[in-house]
């Protein structure tokens, strides 16, 4: 079994692009809280907020094999909500 704690964010996308689960996986379990903190302090509705990263979430999974990111993961992940916080 693999222990994906240990893998960098640019080592996670390349195995994510790939379809790989796992990788996915720690990437949601790095950064969910720090997802729902942002949208949660702007929306200040934690229903709603924990939706809006879950569809975040799902958006990187069906998008993986295309998604290009130039800076950083969380950079890219903090924007998304920003961006559907802003959207709405």
């Amino acid at each position: 079994m693999c222990n994906y704690s240990t893998y960098t964010d640019p080592e996670l996308l390349d195995l994510l692009k790939d379809g790989d689960q796992g990788a996915f996986n720690e990437i949601y379990q790095r950064y969910w809280t720090l997802l729902f903190s942002v949208d949660a302090s702007k929306l200040e509705d934690y229903g709603e907020s924990e939706e809006a990263v879950q569809d975040i979430f799902a958006d990187l999974w069906r998008r993986r094999e295309d998604i290009v990111i130039t800076y950083s993961l969380k950079s890219f992940l903090a924007g998304a909500v920003k961006f559907r916080v802003y959207s709405t």
